[in-house]
């Protein structure tokens, strides 16, 4: 369903307790079932002490996920560190056991906060070994957080468990040891009634950090159906760029869809080019499907007469595409 334009007043109902951890946890924007379920779960894994493993697709939002368990963790006032693999193929680093020392710094200045260790199946196997060693307290890692703690360890990875396991891109013992806890990310594509929630937050800041003065910031129908229509490969952080965009070309205070490649209507049926026939079908059945729910507010029997499809098969339907309809 289309949610009204009271985003604020919708995102304060669905949490409770403190403000400030009202506040926060709203930085985690949407209503749909599954991104409720990675608020409640964020809450809790804060709320512990263990190690986690966050996985998702590449601009899903795992940065942000790691940043909010630390501030609301008790750890919150001590140091949030990174460490990307990045900074292990660096040549003008790589003689004489300097990432090896790189490495321990990182570790040293995290001492008591937490760590969080970004794309890990993408690290060196060298660093990989040592991250092993410091969860096990080994080779003299201890030394490093003398009068203070072990840093909690948060690791991130674009890949599922079983992929990473079957690739070998990260090895039996460290994975289970950095799988204490795990926290999944849905992609985009699979809660696209966040959107309207999203371009929300996004346009809004869009405007202010460009200093633009838009005429409204309502989503157009033009906007929303293309918005809806397209499979976000790039999740939340393309939906942030193409939202830039639109703020940036905007012309005499109104947004132009057109600019967005994907929204061009000269030609709606290229969004399929590169398709194949039953990715085309699911795309436009799943489309039509949360259109018709949202023009009759949710009721199945009006909403399968205007598709003219019995009610088992819209029901079937819906728990094909996984539609929540509530």
């Amino acid at each position: 369903m289309r949610p009204n334009n009271d985003i604020g007043k919708n995102m304060h109902e669905i949490t409770s307790g403190d403000f400030s951890v009202r506040k926060i946890m709203n930085e985690i924007v949407g209503l749909s079932p599954a991104i409720v379920r990675v608020k409640r779960a964020t809450r809790k894994i804060a709320k512990s002490d263990e190690d986690c493993l966050i996985i998702g697709e590449s601009g899903v939002g795992k940065a942000q996920v790691a940043h909010i368990i630390h501030r609301l963790s008790r750890r919150r006032s001590d140091p949030l560190v990174k460490l990307y693999p990045s900074e292990f193929y660096s040549t003008k680093n790589s003689q004489n056991g300097e990432f090896t020392q790189h490495f321990d710094r990182i570790i040293s200045s995290a001492a008591g906060g937490t760590l969080v260790v970004f794309d890990v199946e993408e690290f060196p196997d060298q660093q990989k070994f040592q991250l092993q060693e410091l969860l096990q307290g080994l080779n003299g890692y201890k030394k490093f957080w003398e009068g203070s703690s072990r840093p909690r360890i948060i690791s991130t990875s674009k890949l599922s468990p079983q992929k990473a396991l079957e690739q070998k891109t990260i090895s039996t013992n460290l994975y289970y040891k950095l799988n204490r806890l795990m926290l999944e990310i849905p992609a985009l594509r699979s809660r696209k009634q966040d959107i309207p929630y999203l371009y929300q937050k996004f346009i809004r800041k869009a405007a202010r950090a460009q200093g633009i003065t838009l005429e409204g910031y309502a989503l157009s129908d033009e906007l929303y159906d293309g918005l809806m229509l397209y499979n976000w490969p790039g999740n939340v952080k393309e939906l942030k760029n193409c939202i830039r965009t639109l703020v940036v070309t905007a012309e005499n205070g109104l947004v132009k869809p057109t600019v967005l490649p994907f929204l061009d209507n000269k030609d709606p049926l290229k969004l399929f080019a590169e398709k194949s026939l039953p990715e085309a079908v699911q795309i436009v059945e799943n489309y039509l499907l949360k259109k018709a729910l949202g023009r009759f507010e949710g009721n199945q029997t009006k909403a399968a007469q205007h598709l003219q499809i019995s009610e088992a098969s819209l029901r079937y339907k819906l728990k094909k595409y996984v539609i929540d309809n509530k």
